[in-house]
């Protein structure tokens, strides 16, 4: 593939698994990946900053994530499970 490749930098991370889905926040404030093992991860990333902000692991693999257009809550879809995540502050 052509074209400038740049490695966020992921530093090494508090769970396993696999990053199957990836979602930029409507205002490019953030990249959220999830994905994970037999339990799940969310990974929130500063894409500026090259670093991972937060790291959850949750209750269930997740396949896919999806946003809101205010970029406040987003909704996943994983093993048997859709599940609403509203974020505060």
């Amino acid at each position: 593939m052509e074209g400038r490749q740049t490695s966020l930098g992921i530093p090494r991370r508090k769970f396993n698994g696999l990053i199957n889905c990836l979602e930029f926040h409507p205002k490019n404030e953030w990249l959220l990946g999830v994905g994970g093992a037999n339990d799940g991860l969310m990974i929130f990333f500063d894409v500026t900053a090259k670093k991972a902000i937060k790291q959850d692991k949750v209750p269930m693999h997740i396949h896919r994530a999806v946003l809101n257009a205010d970029g406040d809550s987003f909704i996943v879809a994983g093993h048997g499970k859709i599940v609403l995540y509203e974020m505060k502050g």
